[in-house]
């Protein structure tokens, strides 16, 4: 036998590649291939004698180790993965990754009778069918020698038998004597973990109620969705080639293979639904086709939830809609006090204008009126030309406050200080009101504790802003009341009284400041009030005296004088003002001293000191007074207003015919009804403490005094006002102002009324008691009083004792409360129903008249006809007579 040498083919056109030759091959095609190790793989055709070449990329030269023509002339390729040469494109191709032969290095390759491939590798023995594609995985632990096999180290012997070498020795065996293990073993979850640690039944935040191995759902929080499920195939015949398969659906589509890995691990999964199967197959590969599966929910945390996500989209939605609607507002605000603002000044502009046209006719009415005065100080109507003058003076201060606050509003009052005497000033204006604190029982004290040395001021602004503080303190503090004037430096150690706050401060500031408090326990300010406070035409509530400019001018006076403002107070506990202006001469411009300013005149203030003082008068206290209690039968009644000259005008008009009481505000005039039960009471609706609104209802309220008729006078004429009386309780709502003659004739009705009904009530045989009231509290008094006589018509023991325990009423009580109604007592009063009862019977029912006695409870038919004859004035056989010849 002769080798020779084939390198290149023998017409020189090829070559053979490489020079260490690992194996060698020729198929039935007359194809002799043969692998090198640095030189790939070489196809030497025998018919042409030409060489092909194949795995001859640089990158894949040195695996090559193994080729294998099977009995089906399939040629096998054998290095990293299982290559299959494909004749028609003429390449080798990777066998698809059955047995998971693609990543295991190829090292021998046999074939046993029933066309099964034995392949041995670096992962141990493999048997494979290519046209099933089952295959077996064989190891150690099924007696290899080992995992590594040696390369091309395998055969097989006549009778079938294979031999494989490998790194420990070699293994032999018939395939046909290998039996395959048919148990199909069943799956369990062994162990379920949470962010690698063991989950067990009751243990803290554990998702399981029960041993994992039963659970078929867990229900997972948000913040537990990295866990891990450990599972085990019941197979124990070589238990550990047993192999598994899982997939989580909604996350994996398909199954993946673990091999003999018993652990499937999920980091940080979304929140939602899912379904864990896992599979098993015993040592030989025998699956269980029924995989174990446990359904996984993971809860959303709360701002994933739908729930929270379509609360979020609200609120996106309606803070957007309140964007544009806050701003819809904010224009439509803009809008509407531009044009408060126009109408305001129209309105002011109005008044203004108006208020120059009163000034001729109240000029024509003062004039005449200081003549008469001066003429005959002494005569007769010298009291009634007092009144006029004073309150023709009133309402000049009026005036001249409306026109002083159109000058500052429209910028055209300047500013004029200059150096001056804070405290000589502020004591001048104090002492004007002396002796009107002292005629109103007023305690007013002043305290200078300020070290400010001399003061730049403007005296005529600085005066009305003191003028109408003291006038708001004097207007609502009572009788023993205080006031207090201070004048201090600072602010640093001031200690406000009250706690509710209001503060305007100029933006610029000056260097130093003076302030001036002034302080009363009057009836105060509400917290809902006080923000409202310095607003034009602003009352604290209706009942609150005053034309509502006098603190919105303090407020525009103030800004003039560039200072500041601060409001402490608390309701019916009082309140204290502090106005702070800049004391040093350079806080003001050249333009704003007086030795600087060039009068033009027209722009000074219209109202000075005395304006304030117009709005005030003395009273007599001996002519103040209430007429003592006695025995004068005419009719009572009681005027309430807060104005002393009106009451002792309507005084001295009524006091010739009717007994008159007075009162000041509605507490005072309460406990004054109760005293002297009035036949009347006259009231008006603003005044201070207790307001007539408050004061009717209370009348009317009451068990005691709601059948007194209330006469109500009010300055607001408006129908909303007029229903608010009326709503009230009173009978008759008079507006001011009053005419005498229409007055005193309205209180003549009422009190004729009154009197032809008892009249009526007490000579008809018919009248019954209720048709003397109006209100509905003193009918169903009326009707219950009716019904208890009614039901003991024919008791004896119905006596006044009787009446007043039956509707829970005390003697003295009831007793006012009837002779107020019908001018009876109470023993008159059960007498009067009897009798009346009896005319219904004797109309009703022809019965004798001793029945009718007895029915009505009279025991004496002689007593009965000689008290209703006295009743009557007519005897019970009359009173029959004459309803006979009707």
């Amino acid at each position: 036998m002769t080798f020779q040498p084939i390198t290149p083919d023998p017409l020189g056109k090829t070559k053979f590649t490489g020079s260490l030759l690992i194996s060698i091959n020729e198929d039935h095609d007359q194809n002799v291939w043969i692998c090198t190790e640095e030189g790939g793989l070489n196809r030497y055709d025998l018919r042409t004698n030409r060489f092909s070449h194949y795995f001859n990329e640089p990158t894949i030269k040195q695996d090559l180790v193994v080729i294998f023509t099977d009995s089906k002339d399939r040629l096998w390729i054998g290095k990293k993965g299982l290559y299959l040469y494909n004749r028609i494109r003429d390449r080798f191709e990777l066998y698809p990754n059955k047995a998971g032969l693609t990543n295991e290095f190829i090292k021998g390759i046999l074939e046993d009778k029933k066309g099964n491939l034995w392949i041995s590798s670096s992962n141990g023995l493999t048997q494979f069918n290519p046209d099933t594609q089952s295959f077996r995985k064989f190891n150690p632990r099924d007696g290899l020698q080992g995992l590594e096999f040696e390369d091309n180290s395998c055969l097989m012997t006549r009778d079938g038998t294979l031999f494989f070498g490998g790194v420990n020795g070699f293994n032999t065996f018939k395939p046909e004597q290998l039996n395959i293990n048919r148990f199909v073993p069943p799956v369990y979850v062994a162990e379920f973990q949470v962010s690698n640690h063991n989950v067990g039944v009751g243990s803290e935040d554990s998702p399981l109620t029960k041993d994992i191995s039963y659970t078929d759902e867990i229900q997972l929080d948000y913040d537990q969705s990295t866990f891990s499920l450990l599972f085990s195939a019941l197979n124990f015949v070589v238990p550990e080639n047993n192999q598994y398969a899982y997939k989580l659906d909604r996350l994996e589509d398909n199954w993946i293979t673990a091999g003999t890995e018993r652990r499937a691990s999920y980091t940080n999964l979304q929140p939602g639904d899912y379904t864990f199967q896992v599979k098993a197959s015993n040592n030989d590969y025998v699956w269980n086709k029924q995989p174990r599966t446990i359904h996984i929910v993971i809860s959303p945390p709360f701002w994933a939830t739908w729930w929270f996500q379509l609360l979020v989209l609200i609120l996106v939605l309606y803070g957007v809609f309140a964007f544009f609607e806050f701003r819809r507002k904010l224009e439509l605000k803009a809008t509407l006090e531009k044009q408060q603002n126009e109408l305001y000044q129209l309105q002011l502009q109005f008044f203004t204008n108006i208020s120059h046209e009163f000034r001729t006719p109240l000029s024509l009415i003062l004039g005449p009126l200081e003549r008469i005065r001066n003429i005959n100080p002494d005569q007769e109507f010298a009291h009634y030309y007092n009144t006029i003058y004073r309150n023709a003076n009133r309402l000049m201060s009026l005036i001249n406050e409306l026109m002083d606050f159109r000058k500052v509003e429209t910028g055209a009052l300047k500013l004029k200080v200059k150096p001056g005497d804070l405290r000589q000033f502020l004591n001048g204006l104090v002492d004007e009101f002396k002796d009107f604190s002292s005629q109103k029982q007023v305690t007013l004290h002043v305290r200078d504790s300020g070290d400010y040395g001399q003061v730049w001021f403007d005296s005529n602004v600085l005066e009305k802003i003191i003028l109408n503080l003291l006038n708001n303190s004097f207007k609502y503090t009572g009788q023993n009341g205080v006031i207090t004037v201070d004048v201090f430096s600072s602010l640093t150690d001031f200690q406000p009284t009250f706690t509710n706050k209001l503060a305007f401060e100029e933006p610029k500031r000056a260097g130093n400041y003076v302030y001036i408090r002034i302080a009363d326990n009057g009836i105060g300010i509400s917290k809902e009030s006080i923000t409202h406070l310095f607003e034009r035409y602003f009352r604290i509530s209706p009942a609150h005296l005053g034309s509502g400019i006098g603190l919105a001018f303090v407020k525009s006076l103030t800004a003039l004088h560039k200072g500041d403002i601060y409001v402490y107070s608390e309701r019916n506990e009082g309140a204290e003002i502090i106005v702070g202006i800049p004391a040093d001469e350079t806080s003001y411009d050249n333009a704003e001293k007086l030795s600087n300013v060039i009068y033009d005149g027209g722009v000074d203030l219209e109202s000075g000191t005395m304006s304030f003082f117009a709005d005030t008068v003395t009273i007599d206290p001996a002519e103040d007074a209430a007429p003592t209690l006695g025995k004068d039968k005419r009719e009572s009644i009681l005027f309430v207003d807060d104005n002393a000259e009106l009451r002792q005008f309507l005084r001295d008009t009524l006091q010739t015919k009717y007994q008159i009481y007075e009162a000041e505000e509605g507490n005072a005039a309460f406990e004054m009804v109760r005293q002297i039960n009035p036949d009347l009471i006259v009231s008006d609706v603003m005044m201070p403490s207790v307001n007539g609104i408050e004061f009717c209802k209370r009348i009317k309220t009451n068990f005691e005094t709601s059948h007194i008729p209330f006469l109500m006078l009010t300055g607001r004429d408006s129908l909303e006002a007029k229903i608010e009386g009326v709503g009230s309780g009173a009978d008759i709502y008079l507006s001011k102002p009053i005419s005498v003659d229409l007055l005193m004739l309205t209180i003549r009705n009422i009190l004729e009324q009154k009197k032809k009904s008892k009249e009526r009530y007490l000579s008809d045989y018919y009248t019954e008691a209720r048709g003397l009231v109006s209100s509905e509290k003193d009918k169903d008094l009326l009707d219950k009083l009716n019904q208890v006589m009614e039901e003991n018509l024919m008791n004896p023991e119905l006596d006044v004792e009787f009446l007043c325990s039956a509707i829970g009423v005390s003697k003295t009580s009831l007793f006012q409360k009837i002779k107020s109604i019908t001018g009876q007592s109470i023993v008159e009063f059960i007498r009067t129903f009897r009798l009346k009862k009896s005319v219904q019977l004797m109309t009703e029912e022809d019965v004798p008249l001793s029945d009718v006695a007895y029915r009505v409870s009279f025991q004496d038919p002689s007593y009965f006809s000689k008290v209703f004859k006295k009743e009557f004035g007519k005897s019970p056989s009359q009173f029959l007579d004459s309803l006979k010849r009707k």
